[in-house]
């Protein structure tokens, strides 16, 4: 019996080093800056080692990502079967499924275009994600390829994007809306009390099929690693705390087969 009793405490420890070591692996880090222009003109943006925007500052003085009251949580999900299995998640601050990255930046560090490639732990999937922006139209785009990579056909497979959008650095007085084509939160703020921005997450490969869903921060945020139905919010919103959800849906993936589509971010 005393055995089996340290048997049981050895098990416990290992759990809580493993549940540790996942969400220390999570990265909201800097790994990729890019800045252009300034003052009204202004444009920086930075993606993590793993494949998340995780600032997004523009015109100069007002971030919509980076904030010091809030999460920072942009990133990304996997499911398969149908909503039954989660293949892996990395939403910025938590994550699990997914190895290590690999990294190309063929043009030098903080250069575009930059390519994150991740495979998830159960031997699935391969994610390239591939990154460009245009200082122009203050738009960042997000190429995802998908690839099966085990031996096996992979029914009903979904790829998710989303944002936790902290509108101009506050973190729980943002507006939501959404269409079909597009989700964003904005600040509801008139001059001469502030400028008032907004950030909008847009599927733009329109022959794939997709929804486009916002989210209370308390419920996504409790259920990272779910898939399938989720709990939705009736836009526009009140003032709160919300998610920017889009996700993409694919039918069978055969062994060796890949689906791309494309994000687009962009501030208004």
């Amino acid at each position: 019996m005393r055995t089996l009793a340290l048997l049981f405490r050895f098990s416990l420890l290992v759990l809580s080093t493993l549940a540790n070591l996942q969400a220390a692996w999570a990265s909201t880090g800097c790994f990729s800056t890019e800045t252009s222009g300034s003052g009204a003109t202004l444009m920086t943006i930075c993606i993590s080692d793993h494949g998340n925007l995780v600032q997004f500052e523009s015109p100069a003085g007002f971030e919509h990502l980076r904030t010091g009251n809030g999460t920072i949580g942009e990133g990304y999900r996997v499911c398969a079967l149908g909503g039954v299995t989660n293949s892996g998640y990395d939403a910025g601050f938590n994550e699990a499924g997914f190895g290590l990255p690999t990294i190309n930046q063929p043009n030098g560090p903080n250069t575009f275009p930059l390519m994150v490639t991740r495979n998830t732990t159960n031997g699935s999937f391969q994610l390239t994600q591939t990154f460009d922006r245009n200082t122009t139209e203050k738009e960042v785009t997000i190429r995802m390829s998908l690839k099966n990579v085990s031996s096996a056909p992979i029914g009903q497979v979904a790829l998710t994007r989303y944002f936790d959008g902290d509108i101009d650095g506050v973190a729980d007085d943002d507006l939501y809306a959404r269409t079909g084509n597009s989700v964003w939160g904005y600040a509801d703020v008139q001059p001469p009390f502030g400028e008032g921005h907004g950030l909008m997450l847009t599927p733009i490969t329109f022959a794939t099929n997709r929804s486009v869903v916002v989210r209370k921060f308390t419920d996504w945020s409790s259920s990272l690693n779910a898939c399938g139905a989720v709990t939705v919010e009736p836009t526009p919103t009140g003032f709160g705390d919300f998610i920017g959800e889009v996700t993409y849906f694919f039918s069978t993936l055969s062994a060796g087969q890949s689906e791309t589509v494309e994000f687009l971010y962009r501030r208004f």
